[in-house]
């Protein structure tokens, strides 16, 4: 019988073709567009989740009066997760180093981006691949270093890099580095980048402050022993809060800081600020599925539209397949079969459109989203559009299949009526999302060239913004104002 139905299907499209190419080619448009949406929003679902414990992984932050919510930390804070809350497992330090300088000989420096400062415990919390090295030590001395294939390659070539030496080139000072470690790239779907990680006892103890509760630029990560304590967390943070926040000078107020927790799985979408710039946004997830959600239901009004248009055409044949002893369930089958055949066609070939767009996509949102390991989501995928082939051929088969024998063989059915009534609902419903899709666009197109094109009130190829990155620098800020005013081709500093 589906081997019957099939042959049905092919000899009415190809019967009519125009039908079938407006069809089928309205649907594949509108299917590749959700694909892809699909897929960008399944990449960013998928952030940090590659992580084996990743549901006990726990980011920690700081909530404060003047900056607010924000990364950064202070560095004793780890070490106080584990000693003094007793659901944290153990805890990790990271922070960002930015572009690292590093030769093998002393002159010839490269750099390496993404370089990263943190601890023995990293690889004991996330599931980051060590190509080479004793996961446990590579970190665990100072002056250590462990480089990703890429940075590797740059360096030594092809030669094994273990246990040599590198020259790192910090401002004014040479440092020496060994090398005890090969890490694979950080994946696509990692909220933690690196290019290199050196060991965190490397940096200077004056900047580390270990015993400083008030100096906040260390990234804190625990594991807690139960995904269950994450519940536990904000009163025993608020706890440790009171515990090491006490002044002992009665002028000085004890800040009023606070430390909160978020699941690592769901940092890349939270409101967290993060100092290495965009992460993610649920709001774009939510706006982005509803276009999508948008377009297939115009796909589908589409395909109810010319069905239940074509059913003077269609009728006939109900009439004489009625009159031969098919059931109704028979022949809605027929109808509903034919609409999951088309969807599956248009779902197969928006696949290749959205092969060939997907470039374009990624360099018009600034995304790098890639094919390779979708293999179950292209599953569900074509399991969402048979779905999308039942709903659309739901009413046309029901309708049609409805018809009676005698009076459509009689040439007494009105073809109008609620299939009629339907249709001119379904255009004015579809004209009216279409015309909300086309003047959101426009109003978005608006706003970002305003914000591109909008008169400051300055050049701002005339301004240039100098990042003090220390303490020391910014306490001789005013030093640093007074000499750049006299510099000539300044005209202010502020």
């Amino acid at each position: 019988m589906i081997k019957n139905y099939i042959k049905i299907a092919l000899r009415n499209l190809n019967k009519n073709k125009n039908y079938a190419f407006i069809n089928i080619s309205g649907l594949a448009v509108g299917m590749a567009c959700c694909i892809l949406i699909a897929l960008y929003s399944q990449s960013e679902l998928s952030f940090d989740t590659f992580h084996k414990k990743a549901d006990r992984i726990v980011v920690v932050g700081s909530d404060g009066d003047f900056f607010g919510k924000m990364l950064s930390t202070p560095y004793p804070l780890a070490d106080a997760l584990v000693d003094e809350i007793p659901s944290v497992e153990k805890s990790v330090r990271v922070s960002d180093m930015g572009k690292l300088n590093l030769s093998t000989n002393g002159q010839d420096f490269v750099k390496i981006n993404h370089g990263t400062y943190t601890e023995d415990s990293f690889f004991d919390i996330f599931s980051f691949d060590l190509i080479r090295g004793d996961s446990s030590q590579v970190l665990s001395a100072p002056n250590s270093i462990v480089l990703t294939p890429e940075a590797s390659h740059q360096l030594f070539g092809d030669e094994n890099p273990l246990g040599k030496s590198l020259y790192w080139q910090k401002r004014d000072t040479t440092k020496m580095l060994q090398v005890t470690g090969i890490v694979q790239d950080a994946p696509r779907n990692s909220s933690i980048e690196f290019g290199a990680l050196v060991s965190l006892n490397t940096m200077d103890k004056n900047r580390r402050q270990p015993d400083s509760w008030h100096s906040y630029f260390i990234h804190t990560y625990a594991l807690l022993k139960s995904h269950n304590a994450i519940a536990l967390m904000p009163d025993r943070l608020k706890k440790l809060v009171k515990d090491h926040y006490k002044s002992h000078d009665k002028k000085q107020k004890a800040p009023s800081n606070s430390f909160f927790t978020t699941p690592i799985t769901q940092f890349h979408l939270s409101d967290i600020s993060n100092d290495s710039g965009f992460t993610g946004n649920r709001a774009y997830l939510y706006l982005f599925g509803s276009v999508a959600l948008f377009i297939l239901i115009i796909a589908c009004v589409n395909y109810v539209n010319l069905a239940t248009a074509r059913i003077s055409l269609r009728s006939q044949e109900v009439g004489v397949r009625k009159s031969l002893g098919a059931l109704r369930s028979q022949v809605a089958g027929q109808f509903l079969g034919e609409s999951i055949f088309l969807s599956v066609t248009s779902f197969l070939l928006g696949i290749v459109i959205s092969i060939g767009a997907l470039p374009y996509f990624n360099q018009l949102f600034g995304t790098s989203l890639q094919w390779q390991g979708h293999g179950m989501f292209l599953v569900e995928l074509f399991l969402a559009a048979i779905g999308v082939g039942i709903l659309a051929g739901l009413y046309p088969a029901l309708y049609l299949s409805g018809f009676s024998p005698v009076t459509v063989l009689r040439n007494r059915m009105d073809v109008g009526g609620s299939g009629s009534w339907l249709r001119k609902t379904l255009v004015v419903s579809q004209f009216a999302i279409a015309l909300v899709l086309i003047i959101s666009a426009l109003v978005v197109y608006k706003q970002l060239n305003y914000t591109q094109k909008a008169d400051l009130g300055f050049d701002g190829k005339q301004v240039a913004a100098i990042n003090l990155p220390n303490n020391h620098a910014w306490k001789m800020r005013k030093n640093i104002r007074n000499q750049l005013i006299n510099y000539a081709g300044v005209e202010a500093v502020s």
